[in-house]
């Protein structure tokens, strides 16, 4: 049993060794045949080279070489030598890896078979190889002959069997252990047998593979000899790249992109394409293309490659490239150029290639074949000449010179016309004489240019229209352009303005200013617009110009100079003086009308304020009936006179625009009652009602000027309690929630009555200044009409608006809406810390309970005086009085006061100059004396002015107890005990 299992391994030892000993040697034989007949060539050239000229192409072949070493598995030496003894041997050496080619020498079987040929030693008949085992090397050698069959050179290729050896050696171990382990291991060594079958077919997997790698890649071997790598996108060049494409290959090959680079623009996608459906298909690729020399030409190139699959699975693969021939390549530039190429005999077409059928429209070569060349003409060219005449002149030039060169119109066979650059050449082709026609269709730049012509034509027509002088100046600021219209502006003509600088017409005055302008905007390259300056005439007239210009560029982008247009400005400029002048009239009108109003303010307001100062201490003595009437009708009519006095003020800051809000969180529905408060006695006077109605969803705190709204809201309801007899007032306050066209909700007030109505031709005189809707209401109510239109603005200063709904019931209702803002926490609280406006009791008694407070009044109206120091003792306060600055700086350094009521107006020096000369005699370490205006003025900015000055509050005349009270409360609380 032993002895039959180790027969049978050592057979298939035995088998195994001579099958792979045998393919080896068939293996470089083969290849010995094939190099002998692929460098037959180059040996021939080689031998015939001096010595400095075959370095290079021996390289080439090296290359080749190599690749085929380096890719095969057993394979490790190629190399070539010469069969003359008066020469080297070596003319082609890869050498093995890691040696370089001239450091090893031939081996000694191939330098013995060389003696015997060359001293009449017997040779393999033809071109049949024969083989030289020497050790662990397999040699094979091929003769390497000439067009005459004579031999010339020999190739040898020198296969390691060294591998194969230590496979042997390890099957040789395998048998040795199976001999001694046969009788335990029968199934053993059955697996050793499968292992040496397997090892045996992985070798022979190997030595197919690289024989197919080596096989494409000689079937494929042209001028320049490459393979692609489509996972890495790599190329790498051998053979006769350098020659052929003109640049020496890199052994590291190139990338895909860095070789598509070469390529044509025209070819190249259409190269990429093929590519890429070869790799994904594995087929093989045939295309020609152009590439780009390193000499700058192009040359056309037949591309064939073939697709190796490698051990891994993928694929690579081999191609060459072939130089085409001038025939060849004249036929694709005939046939595959985008430009429209005819040949024609005199009257015929004899060929035309496929941009020709597409230029003029014919469906395809025949067509267009079968048409007499005049039928692509019009009758007449763009220039009215006849074409017949004219194409007749461009023949004959063209017979005569060889070449002509012209534009020309053809007429498509659907009847449109096609502008085309045309080269005519008098050639042979195809064994024929004819005329070539190359057409380049032409008709966008004809479009382009007669729009251009139109365009600027239609420019000239605008600058002449308008009035402005075109021009462009150069880097000099030299004029190399000028329109017309420069008569018009400097009354010269463009031809004596040409070379001349703008500088030239500015006045001397002017030079300086516009020069430093000039250069600073030519310096920085920058555009620029409305440059106003003047210019003198060649009359010597001086006119104003608005100069706008940019820069032009040439075509590196560099400025070369500058353009624009120059407008004669002289009668705007004129407008604007007098406008100028208008304005100044007009504000010194404005500020006229402001002093008026003020002085009118201080003038009325000043007796205005004893009269109902003075009534209202009367009115708190003992009366009769008949005296406490008069009395409230002189009281009523000055109040009258005040709302009035008011009224005015308020039109006039707000047509001024001076009238500003102050925005914070209010309590609405709690401002609303407050109206109605105040309204209340005079609506119970009436026997009206006077209700209110809040919904329930209203917000309590909003954004807004609570005093404007309450301003807004008294007039509403005096003015419906004013002109309602019977019945009552409703205020209704809701919410509206946010709509499409808006991006907050809304606060409506709706104020109605059952009054006397309005008519629907009278509500759009309504909120017109000074106007009601009946004059006869003026006197038979009394007002100025200025109330719903100050109250119509302010609505519009809160972000609202205010208007009349249309109603079928009697009486009216205005409505008042309001942006629906939500305040902050913080903003809520900030108006819930605000002090409120405190009513204070007339009763001295419950009001101080220490030392009565010492108010010194500085006025220089004596009834003022009088009048606010009867109030004071009313409100429980002592008083002193002085008439000027002067005696009131006498009284503060002498006593001591608490509050100081100061008079704004006073002759020689007024109460706000008077404040700051008290507050510059103030010590550091000393609470501040409280000063507070007392003044008639209620313009804009005069509480402002006062506030400047040093003054910690502000009052106006007629003077009213409750403000008074709330000063002397809110200043005087150190006097207290």
């Amino acid at each position: 049993m032993t002895a039959a299992i180790s027969l049978g391994a050592w057979i298939v030892y035995a088998r195994a060794r001579d099958e792979k000993i045998a393919d080896i040697q068939r293996h470089v034989e083969e290849l010995a045949v094939r190099f002998g007949h692929f460098s037959a060539d180059t040996q021939k050239t080689i031998v015939r080279l001096p010595e400095a000229q075959r370095a290079p192409i021996a390289e080439q072949q090296v290359g080749g070489l190599k690749f085929i070493r380096d890719n095969s598995e057993e394979v490790r030496r190629i190399y070539t030598f010469a069969l003359d003894d008066t020469e080297k041997l070596t003319r082609v050496d890869t050498g093995r890896p890691g040696e370089a080619p001239s450091t090893r020498p031939l081996p000694p079987h191939a330098l013995q078979a060389l003696k015997h040929y060359l001293h009449g030693g017997q040779m393999p008949a033809g071109d049949a190889p024969w083989i030289t085992n020497d050790g662990v090397e397999t040699t094979a050698f091929a003769l390497i002959l000439d067009a005459e069959k004579h031999p010339v050179g020999a190739v040898g290729i020198e296969a390691d069997v060294n591998r194969l050896q230590i496979s042997i050696a390890s099957i040789r171990q395998s048998l040795l252990l199976t001999c001694l382990l046969a009788v335990a291991a029968g199934a053993g060594s059955a697996f050793v047998v499968h292992r040496i079958r397997e090892r045996s077919a992985v070798a022979q997997e190997l030595l197919e593979e690289t024989h197919r790698t080596e096989e494409a890649i000689i079937m494929s071997l042209g001028e320049a000899v490459y393979t692609f790598d489509p996972r890495a996108d790599r190329f790498r060049w051998r053979g006769n790249a350098a020659s052929l494409l003109g640049f020496p290959p890199d052994p590291d090959g190139e990338s895909r992109e860095a070789w598509c680079e070469r390529l044509h623009p025209d070819d190249r996608l259409r190269y990429e394409a093929a590519l890429d459906e070869a790799a994904r298909e594995s087929l093989p690729m045939q295309i020609e293309y152009r590439v780009h020399r390193s000499d700058d030409s192009w040359i056309w190139v037949l591309d064939r490659n073939q697709p190796v699959q490698t051990g891994s699975g993928g694929i690579q693969f081999a191609g060459a490239l072939t130089d085409l021939t001038a025939e060849e390549t004249l036929r694709l530039f005939f046939d595959e150029s985008a430009t429209a190429h005819v040949a024609f005999d005199g009257d015929s077409i004899v060929d035309a290639n496929p941009a020709a059928v597409a230029l003029f429209g014919a469906p395809d070569r025949e067509t267009l074949l079968a048409q007499p060349v005049q039928t692509l003409w019009p009758r007449r060219q763009p220039t009215q000449g006849l074409s017949a005449v004219g194409w007749s002149d461009h023949v004959l030039a063209a017979l005569e010179t060889g070449i002509g060169h012209f534009e020309w119109q053809f007429v498509r066979l659907d009847g449109s016309l096609v502008d085309c650059d045309v080269f005519l050449r008098h050639a042979l082709f195809q064994e024929r004489e004819v005329l070539l026609i190359a057409c380049y269709d032409i008709s966008s730049t004809k479009h382009a240019q007669a729009q251009l012509i139109a365009s600027e034509q239609r420019f000239r027509d605008v600058s002449e229209a308008i009035g402005e002088f075109i021009w462009e100046v150069d880097c000099e600021n030299r004029y190399t352009y000028a329109s017309r219209r420069v008569i018009e502006v400097l009354g010269l003509d463009p031809e004596a303005v040409m070379g001349r600088t703008p500088f030239e017409f500015v006045p001397e005055e002017d030079l300086a200013g516009v020069r430093e302008k000039s250069e600073a905007i030519f310096g920085a390259g920058m555009s620029f617009r409305h440059f106003e300056h003047r210019v003198r005439r060649s009359d010597g007239s001086l006119l104003w110009i608005s100069v706008s210009g940019v820069p032009s560029y040439d075509s590196s982008g560099k400025i070369i100079g500058y353009r624009g247009a120059s407008l004669d400005i002289t009668q705007h400029r004129a407008y604007e003086q007098e406008l100028l002048l208008q304005k100044e009239a007009a504000e010194t009108a404005g500020r006229a009308k402001g002093n008026f109003l003020a002085m009118m303010s201080h003038e009325i307001r000043t007796p205005l304020n004893s009269v109902l100062g003075f009534a209202d201490l009367v009115l708190d003595t003992s009366l009769t009936h008949t005296q406490r009437d008069y009395l409230q009708t002189i009281k009523g009519s000055g109040d009258a006179l005040l709302v009035l006095l008011n009224d005015i003020l308020d039109f006039s800051k707000i047509e001024s625009g001076r009238l500003e809000v102050e925005i914070r969180a209010i309590d609405l529905p709690q401002c609303i009652r407050e109206v109605l408060d105040l309204h209340q006695p005079h609506a119970t006077g009436k026997r009206l009602s006077l209700a209110v109605k809040i919904a329930a969803d209203l917000p309590r705190y909003v954004l807004s000027d609570g005093s404007r709204l309450r301003q807004i809201l008294v007039n509403l309801v005096g003015n419906a309690v004013k002109f309602t007899s019977q019945g009552g007032v409703v205020v209704s306050a809701s919410f509206l929630p946010a709509a499409s066209d808006r991006a907050e909700g809304r606060i409506r007030i709706v104020v109605s009555d059952t009054g006397i109505g309005i008519r629907a031709d009278q509500r759009e005189r309504l909120f017109q200044p000074f106007t009601q809707a009946d004059s006869s209401t003026t006197r038979r109510f009394g007002g100025t009409g200025l109330g719903l239109a100050i109250s119509k603005r302010l609505s519009t200063l809160l972000g609202g608006d205010l208007g009349i709904e249309d109603r079928d019931a009697p009486g009216a209702a205005f409505y008042l809406e309001l942006p629906a803002i939500l305040p902050t926490e913080d903003q809520i609280a900030g108006h819930a810390g605000a002090p409120d406006v405190e009513l204070f009791s007339l009763d001295a008694d419950e009001y101080f309970t220490g030392r009565p407070p010492r108010v010194l009044i500085v006025d220089d109206n004596t009834l003022n005086r009088r009048l606010t120091s009867h109030l004071l003792h009313h409100l429980g306060a002592e008083s002193d009085t002085a008439a000027s600055a002067a005696e009131c700086f006498e009284k503060v350094a002498s006593e001591r006061f608490d509050l100081v009521l100061m008079d704004v107006q006073m002759p020689g020096m007024d109460g706000l100059e008077a404040t700051r000369h008290i507050r510059s005699l103030e010590v550091a370490n000393d609470p501040p004396l409280a000063i507070v205006a007392l003044t008639a003025d209620a313009m804009l900015g005069d509480r402002e002015r006062c506030m400047e000055a040093g003054m910690n509050d502000y009052l106006t005349k007629p003077l009213r107890r409750d403000a008074l009270s709330r000063v002397l409360h809110a200043y005087t609380r150190r006097a207290d005990a």
